[in-house]
């Protein structure tokens, strides 16, 4: 259901890619803060302008469970790439890495989506991600098990 959701989202931002705006956004960010939404947990992302079309984000993330308790949290690094100057609307591939804490498991992440600048300072974004996490066998704590997931989610960003 919450999968469902996010379509229309993912829609209305790659919609926007296929206009094609004209006007560049004159980008000098320099960093920002981003959270991003997916069904099961939160992140949040300092994303650091590394030029016009990459940034570098560390992030901290916090998975939920039912009653929205804590249930695990990770630290992790992301990697965004746009792959035309962002303009009102950029499509990007990302790529992140990290550890989850309560777990014991590390994880890779390959990724597309589309951010919509409303303005220089803000944005939205939708993204779909695939994410491989894989258990610490090198401790006695490693109770994980290797898994392969696909993570819809929307985001929000603040860029100074």
């Amino acid at each position: 259901m919450k999968k469902l959701l996010l379509l229309p989202v993912l829609v209305f931002v790659l919609s926007g890619l296929v206009s094609a705006q004209t006007n560049a956004i004159d980008f000098k960010h320099s960093f920002g803060v981003n959270t991003k939404i997916n069904p099961d947990q939160m992140e949040y992302y300092v994303p650091i302008w590394l030029n016009e079309k990459t940034i570098v984000s560390p992030f901290l993330a916090v998975q939920f469970n039912r009653n929205f308790e804590t249930d695990n949290s990770s630290i992790g690094l992301g990697l965004k790439r746009y792959l035309i100057q962002p303009r009102t609307a950029a499509p990007f591939v990302n790529f992140d890495t990290g550890y989850s804490y309560n777990l014991n498991q590390g994880f890779v992440g390959l990724g597309f989506g589309g951010d919509y600048f409303i303005s220089k300072q803000f944005s939205i974004g939708a993204e779909l991600n695939t994410r491989y996490t894989f258990r610490d066998v090198g401790t006695r704590l490693g109770v994980g098990i290797d898994n392969f997931m696909v993570l819809p989610g929307i985001s929000f960003g603040i860029h100074f």
